[in-house]
């Protein structure tokens, strides 16, 4: 076969092979974002030099996280991203949501206040967009499973109220946490949220199902609504009795 005939060599082949080895050598540690970037990069573009591109996504998106939560049409407006670039990037992002989602299994105990609200902070790690879960429970504090029951900010998507309790009472859940995002905004309760509170604990017990907290992810910081005591006629009264 002449030369001209054979296939194109990847002139890249050699430096990808070097980063894969100083990855698995020496970590993440060593990396600067972009090329953690660059590497990932190499499962959808098998050729091309993927490192100007990471540059575009990074200036793009300001962050490896910007560029893991962006839509498939805003990564597809960048500079060297196709189609099968956009999808990987998309299917990342879902991969490591799913992945913080889990940072809590089945028997796991968030009966401490500190541990559930690093839970419900690494469940909103990666959403830029608000929602409200729910965190089931059985009786001895210990995680079940949780859902999301709806999209949006509480002010203007309310979540159905009996669906949360035929859920809970489906799950045989007799506790249940409350948690939603604040994703541009503060930890601190709005009115809104304190009254939400309010009406599902009251309906919930109802049905002897206990609303253990009301926990809310903000951009700095996370706030248990029973620990600050935001609600005390609902929590400390029960305690009392």
């Amino acid at each position: 076969m002449s030369k001209k005939n054979k296939p194109d060599h990847n002139i890249h082949e050699g430096h990808r092979s070097r980063m894969m080895s100083r990855l698995i050598k020496n970590g993440s540690s060593d990396f600067q974002t972009h090329e953690l970037l660059e590497i990932l990069l190499y499962s959808s573009c098998k050729r091309c030099d993927t490192n100007p591109i990471a540059h575009n996504l990074i200036d793009e998106f300001g962050s490896l996280t910007g560029v893991l939560t962006a839509s498939a049409d805003e990564l597809s407006r960048v500079q060297g991203v196709g189609t099968a670039t956009a999808n990987m990037l998309v299917s990342m992002g879902a991969v490591l949501r799913r992945l913080l989602e889990e940072s809590v299994v089945k028997g796991d105990s968030l009966q401490d206040s500190d541990l559930a609200k690093d839970f419900c902070s690494s469940m909103f790690y990666l959403e830029n967009s608000e929602q409200i879960r729910m965190i089931f429970l059985d009786g001895d504090y210990c995680f079940v499973s949780q859902e999301i029951i709806s999209r949006g900010c509480i002010e203007q998507v309310k979540p159905n109220m009996l669906e949360i309790i035929e859920k809970a009472v489906k799950k045989r859940c007799p506790i249940v946490m409350l948690t939603h995002n604040h994703p541009k905004g503060s930890e601190l309760p709005s009115n809104e949220d304190k009254l939400l509170t309010r009406n599902l604990f009251n309906l919930l017990q109802k049905v002897d199902i206990y609303l253990a907290d009301h926990i809310i992810v903000g951009m700095y910081g996370t706030m248990s609504m029973r620990e600050n005591d935001l609600l005390p006629d609902l929590w400390n009264e029960l305690e009392k009795d």
